[in-house]
């Protein structure tokens, strides 16, 4: 029978071992993958299809093992059918290069929700997505969240659209990854994006950012969040907790804030001048959705009822079996109805 030797072990391949040990190994390690991978097909470039073995839409993070580096460009690019289904199926199963660096997988995720909330912006704005009909709705993104101690970097971001290039490749700083937050702080979460944790009790996330200590304005606008979510979010099993090492009241942040339409704009806009090009996407489809902050139909109290008015296109962000365990004063969620439409 044969086995898989640990490194050092006498008959390991890091080791001197005859040529017929050596193919033993080798044997087992392919077997081992097939039964991990079943039997896809793995090609590179334009030729052929390919059968990836993680989710387009589902991304990890895990401030443990993860990374926020950034690559662009394509491992395999292939597009072929007779029929509009057959070429969408196709363009879902291309594989860029980033699923093959981090993000995609639990064993390699990324480190941070802020790198994450780039990636959603990116995978649903891809210049070769050019089907926009239902059949190929990728306004689907999960982020699933390990067990763990999550800092959230909700700082307030830049206050400019214009933010300098990654190219082809990047390792983001902290700085780096905090200007796309909107200049009043909290991380958006774009399109519709749902984020889950794997326990409730286990899965924490905690701010990098919280407000001084003062009045609350009038009109509520001194009040700052960890999160900005959009229309049909989904936000499920983690605990907000306090800032570590912070003692004082923040009774002006909340977890959950609604993202606004401009505060929308402003992301995509960022998003474009950082990694437009190295990532490939379309400007006219990384842009603000009606989906993302009209979460109820338009309605128009002068008219009589349409069927426009009759829409499940958009969908309050949902939260549930999320905890808040705060010793000083931190909200859960507060919902400025300004900023949402319909």
């Amino acid at each position: 029978m044969s086995q898989l030797q640990r490194a050092g072990q006498s008959g390991a391949l890091d080791v001197a071992a005859s040529q017929a040990v050596a193919k033993d190994q080798v044997a087992v390690i392919l077997d081992m993958l097939r039964q991990l991978g079943g039997n896809p097909s793995v090609v590179a470039g334009a030729a052929a299809t390919t059968d990836p073995l993680n989710a387009p839409f589902t991304l990890y993070v895990d401030p443990y093992i993860g990374s926020d580096r950034f690559v662009g460009g394509a491992y395999n690019s292939h597009e072929a059918g007779a029929t509009d289904e057959e070429v969408i199926a196709q363009k879902l199963k291309r594989i860029e290069l980033q699923r093959l660096e981090c993000g995609y997988t639990s064993a390699r995720p990324f480190k941070t929700i802020n790198r994450a909330a780039i990636e959603a912006a990116i995978i649903t704005s891809k210049n070769w997505y050019t089907y926009s009909d239902p059949r190929a709705h990728v306004d689907c993104v999960t982020i699933v969240l390990s067990g763990g101690v999550h800092i959230v970097l909700n700082d307030p971001g830049s206050s400019s659209t214009s933010l300098a290039s990654w190219g082809a490749s990047k390792d983001p700083t902290p700085a780096e990854l905090i200007a796309f937050n909107p200049s009043t702080g909290g991380v958006l979460l774009p399109r519709g994006c749902s984020m889950r944790g794997q326990d409730l009790r286990k899965t924490t996330i905690r701010p990098n950012w919280v407000t001084q200590v003062v009045d609350e304005a009038a009109d509520y606008s001194n009040r700052r969040s960890i999160l900005k979510v959009s229309g049909t979010g989904f936000f499920f099993d983690y605990t907000a907790m306090d800032k570590i090492g912070h003692a004082e009241s923040v009774h002006l942040l909340d977890v959950f804030h609604p993202a606004s339409k401009a505060e929308l704009d402003a992301f995509y806009a960022k998003v474009q001048s950082a990694v437009g090009t190295g990532a490939d996407l379309a400007s006219a489809l990384l842009v603000t959705r009606p989906s993302e902050h009209q979460i109820v139909g338009p309605i128009d109290q002068t008219q009589t009822p349409n069927l426009q008015w009759d829409t499940t296109t958009g969908a309050s962000p949902y939260i549930f079996n999320v905890s808040l365990r705060s010793e000083y004063g931190m909200g859960g969620a507060f919902w400025d109805g300004a900023k949402l439409s319909g």
